[in-house]
């Protein structure tokens, strides 16, 4: 915490059949009118290990993005 970093993830799959409750608070959010996040750097999947250096060097700015292909 003191270094203000983190690693988060969402499951929401057991709410697939709530779909009015996941749109009211989606609209919630969209209400805030908050900044978009700024994405400091994107690596291909292939290169998480060179993303994990370069998250635990620490002079990362912005989001780190792992990007998964099809």
């Amino acid at each position: 915490i003191s270094e203000n970093k983190s690693v988060l993830g969402f499951n929401l799959i057991w709410m697939y059949d709530k779909l009015e409750f996941l749109t009211s608070l989606f609209n919630e959010l969209l209400a805030l009118s908050l900044p978009a996040q700024r994405i400091g750097k994107v690596f291909s999947f292939s290169e998480a290990k060179q993303a994990l250096e370069y998250f635990q060097k620490g002079e990362s700015v912005g989001k780190i993005l792992l990007k998964v292909e099809e």
